[in-house]
């Protein structure tokens, strides 16, 4: 490659890493339209850096790109088959958006390597200090009881996030700096607390005690009595009424909402045809179909998904399509797992990562549907750093 075109892609490359940082920031703060903007821009950088690049970078020579396409576009591929209508479905764009963005930034880790490892820490703490800025505006300033989302679980699910982000950053600065740390993290503490969000609540506590497991011998018992302190004393003083809504779920753990919506939900599958047991019933079809079955929608109630991933993926994309989405997450939890066991440099963002992954699959689980922006984003961001971290690692010194 020559030095002109090399230092051409060195600047198209850093422009382009900054959409992409954006389109994620958006999308952390629910601000749809700026998400879906700066997303499709990077869509558009991507294929026009195929077209003008692909013979000098051999970017269709490569198989890891294959692997990226390869399981969100047999998702559409089944949907199509489903429905047999080429209709733009919010579903539809949302896989289209995060999987271009896994391939922004693999492709930044062909032309932009050093650049983002010397930035992306500094980078990382200025998206946590935005998303913590703009919540405290929108709940005290502009009095909006969820910050700048719509939902208290979608304000729970991003600063859960942030918070793990938040620990783990305490962790990699060794400065004296990292104190900074502790006015986010009491904030994003908050946040959680306030949204009452009990499934973030529940991925937390599993996901950090998982990664507890994963620690070496001697912190592995400090963590666990950090863990178990920490909780004894949001239970025995009630913050944000945190023990008083366990109970409340113990107690009533029969008439829970989701309990009726996932035996309506298992009902309405059960009534599937064999095709549709095997191929599903395509993207965004299951909330109108849901109200011959549901309990709640004769009291005027009713709901975009089953709040079950499993329930989900099984009619909307079936058998097969519970088999893709099982295969990638495992994909995702066996790489994880490997970093971890075998990689001293990167175990602490392997850590990261499972916390992130696990605590997004118990909460956005039983909340959202699984091709909701706040899944498929996280599960985009997990699988660009394994694809990120693989190839600046196999560039040529």
């Amino acid at each position: 490659m020559s030095s002109d075109t090399s230092d051409k892609l060195s600047i198209a490359g850093k422009l382009h890493f900054f959409v992409i940082f954006l389109s994620v920031l958006m999308a952390m703060l629910d601000r749809g339209s700026l998400y879906r903007f700066f997303a499709y821009l990077n869509l558009v950088v991507v294929l026009v850096f195929f077209i003008k690049n692909y013979k000098e970078l051999n970017y269709f020579r490569d198989r890891k790109l294959l692997y990226i396409f390869f399981i969100p576009f047999a998702f559409i591929a089944l949907h199509l088959f489903a429905v047999l209508n080429l209709n733009y479905t919010k579903e539809f764009q949302r896989i289209i958006l995060v999987t271009f963005t896994v391939v922004g930034l693999w492709m930044q880790a062909k032309i932009n390597v050093e650049f983002i490892k010397e930035n992306i820490l500094k980078l990382s703490l200025l998206t946590l200090f935005l998303y913590v800025l703009a919540q405290i505006v929108a709940i005290w300033y502009l009095k909006r009881p969820f910050g700048t989302t719509s939902n208290p679980h979608f304000l729970a699910f991003y600063s859960a996030s942030c918070l793990l982000f938040t620990v783990f950053a305490f962790i990699k600065i060794s400065s004296s700096r990292r104190w900074l740390l502790l006015l986010p993290f009491v904030f994003l503490a908050y946040f959680v607390l306030l949204s009452s969000s009990r499934p973030t609540w529940i991925g937390l506590i599993s996901s950090g005690f998982l990664v507890i497991t994963f620690t070496n011998h001697k912190a592995k018992k400090h963590l666990a009595l950090l863990m178990i302190l920490v909780l004894s004393i949001l239970f025995l003083t009630n913050v944000a009424n945190f023990s008083g809504r366990f109970v409340e779920l113990i107690m009533h753990i029969n008439k829970e909402e989701r309990t009726f919506i996932w035996q309506d939900a298992w009902r309405m599958q059960m009534d599937s045809s064999i095709s549709q047991w095997i191929f599903g019933h395509g993207f965004h079809v299951f909330v109108n179909e849901f109200k011959l079955y549901s309990q709640y929608h004769m009291q005027g109630i009713d709901f975009k998904t089953p709040h079950n991933f499993i329930l989900e993926i099984l009619y909307t994309s079936g058998v097969v399509g519970m088999t893709l989405a099982t295969v990638l997450l495992c994909y995702i939890y066996k790489k994880i797992l490997l970093m971890i066991k075998t990689s001293i440099d990167y175990k602490d963002f392997a850590l990261l990562l499972l916390a992130l992954l696990t605590t997004n699959l118990i909460a956005v689980g039983i909340t959202e549907s699984f091709y909701s922006g706040f899944n498929l984003t996280m599960i985009a961001i997990v699988s660009s750093v394994f694809f990120f971290i693989h190839e600046s690692n196999s560039r040529p010194s």
